[in-house]
């Protein structure tokens, strides 16, 4: 007995995700996508009050996580003024292989 892909000449690929075969013009497509597009116009909360009711443990989190990006910002910085002393023996080095 035959399946029902071969039945309509289907296949698995042809019905990706499991969404049929309807095609949605440039127009429609741009229509629903800047209807998406547009944020909610809710008022935000307060920060003062968000700040407030972070717990020890958030406060630490983002202690933490601050920091990381501070040793990461001051590597990428140390890094940048010591350049020219860490390619000298690099560049030797390539000058004998060529």
């Amino acid at each position: 007995m035959a399946s029902a892909n071969e039945k309509t000449g289907r296949h698995l690929d042809d019905d990706f995700m499991g969404h049929d075969d309807n095609k949605m013009t440039v127009k429609e497509y741009l229509s629903t996508r800047i209807s998406t597009l547009k944020p909610p116009m809710h008022r935000p909360p307060n920060p003062i009050k968000v700040l407030g009711s972070l717990s020890k443990m958030n406060w630490m989190m983002f202690l933490l996580a601050f920091l990381g990006w501070t040793w990461d910002a001051f590597d990428f910085f140390t890094v940048s003024l010591t350049v020219t002393e860490l390619v000298r023996p690099y560049s030797k080095l390539m000058y004998m292989y060529i």
